[in-house]
């Protein structure tokens, strides 16, 4: 990420899109499988992903790189809401309704029936998950 910070000083652009006017950039999209099996570690590892994390969510997106998060269960209190709020899209398909709770912010996803899915689109807030 900060390859591409340098890159954008040397134009004086903000984000991916503005750069592209003067160079080709890819965009890079990182898929993190399991990733609650992160935070199940000891503390001092789980701040630390915690901060590289937060900090790739929070820059990631100007830079042009995306983060994939999946996992089949949310079970627990593993992940701090600083981290949440930076996750602005959510995709659940059935699960019971503490996983629907942690993931989306309401308990949606448990009506779920067979292969049906949801989707936020505003950081998981309460109240805002269509079916």
């Amino acid at each position: 990420m900060q390859e591409r910070a340098n890159c954008f000083k040397e134009f004086e652009v903000k984000d991916l899109q503005d750069y592209r006017k003067h160079k080709e950039m890819p965009r890079f999209i990182v898929v993190v499988d399991e990733f609650q099996d992160l935070f199940n570690s000891s503390s001092k590892e789980k701040g630390a992903v915690e901060r590289h994390l937060t900090n790739s969510l929070k820059k990631g997106r100007s830079h042009g790189i995306h983060l994939i998060s999946a996992t089949q269960t949310m079970h627990g209190d593993n992940i701090s809401s600083s981290l949440k709020v930076q996750i602005a899209n959510c995709i659940a398909l059935t699960m019971d309704a503490e996983d629907s709770d942690s993931i989306l912010g309401d308990g949606v996803a448990c009506e779920l029936v067979g292969s049906e899915g949801t989707f936020n689109n505003n950081g998981g807030h309460k109240n805002t998950t269509p079916r």
